[in-house]
């Protein structure tokens, strides 16, 4: 009987230290490296996708996500890529023109801004509503990621679709900024 009461109270202990990781809405990942797009130039100085594509190869993930097509076609940094080079979409320095983006599909995708901070309640309310986007700005603000989950039980970290590391989570005390879109 002592066994049981322990092993039981030992299962709830792990239930409660173990991570409760809240995804509300999937999105693909996509790897700015990926042969197929990799050395696709941006914008007029020559960058490569590889090098400077991951607010673009975010942005792509997510409206991959929302099954929005760009010129009949999927969603993925290619395409969004050659549709922002036909649309004036990146400044001299291949730096996306959030902007431009909904001019993709004007009744289904809205740029709501740049923003320094935003509360995790902020945060998690945009994950839950499945419309909104959430790109974190990491690194001292040299990478971007979409931001896709939080953790119930640890409010120091978010899931993220990386496509520059491997990595599957960011730190809160990471993120110095924050693109957000609305996308139906």
């Amino acid at each position: 009987m002592k066994i049981k009461i322990l092993f039981f109270i030992i299962i709830l202990l792990i239930s409660f230290v173990e991570p409760k990781k809240v995804v509300p809405y999937n999105y693909p990942v996509f790897k700015q490296c990926d042969p197929r797009w990799a050395s696709n130039v941006m914008g007029k100085n020559g960058d490569t996708i590889c090098q400077v594509g991951c607010l673009m190869s975010s942005t792509s993930m997510a409206i991959n996500g929302h099954s929005i097509e760009i010129d009949g076609k999927d969603s993925d940094p290619e395409t969004l890529n050659a549709w922002l080079r036909a649309n004036d979409g990146y400044d001299d320095e291949s730096d996306l023109k959030e902007n431009v983006i909904p001019q993709i599909a004007p009744s289904k995708i809205s740029w709501v801004g740049k923003a320094d901070t935003l509360t995790r309640e902020q945060v998690i309310e945009k994950l839950k509503s499945h419309t909104d986007i959430v790109i974190a700005n990491v690194m001292n603000g040299r990478h971007f990621v979409l931001v896709v989950g939080y953790d119930d039980s640890d409010d120091s970290f978010y899931y993220v679709n990386d496509s520059g590391f491997t990595r599957s989570t960011y730190k809160v005390s990471d993120i110095v900024g924050w693109r957000l879109f609305t996308m139906e």
